[in-house]
């Protein structure tokens, strides 16, 4: 499957009752569409700012791929702007002990826990 509208608004944040770390997880299924082998698809779909750039041309796209670009332009809002859509996070890792505050170096392990 791909999600094909990762933005802000489509992501629910957590806090885990192990450790207070922030988790994150996907709604809004509505353009979700099951992909096959090759994970191509065409069309108009996504959210303008999130969307992978053959998304926004209108070409054929790698549909798990695109879902990764927009993730990524998530994680580029949150770390430029800190919007209202992350205020969550920015009060828990304030409150959190520093070890488990995130690091540059552990955007990696983040991003590939929101695509598992």
């Amino acid at each position: 499957f791909a999600h094909l509208d990762v933005k802000p608004h489509n992501i629910l944040v957590s806090l885990s009752e192990k450790d207070a770390s922030p988790h994150g997880k996907l709604c809004d299924f509505g353009t979700a569409t099951r992909i096959g082998a090759s994970r191509m698809l065409c069309g108009q779909m996504g959210t303008p700012g999130y969307k992978a750039p053959e998304m926004e041309a209108g070409l054929e796209f790698d549909a798990t791929l695109a879902d990764v670009w927009s993730l990524g332009k998530v994680v580029e809002f949150a770390e430029q702007f800190g919007g209202s859509a992350f205020a969550d996070i920015r009060v828990a890792m304030l409150a959190a002990d520093a070890k488990h505050r995130p690091r540059m170096t552990d955007c990696m392990s983040t991003l590939e826990g929101f695509c598992r």
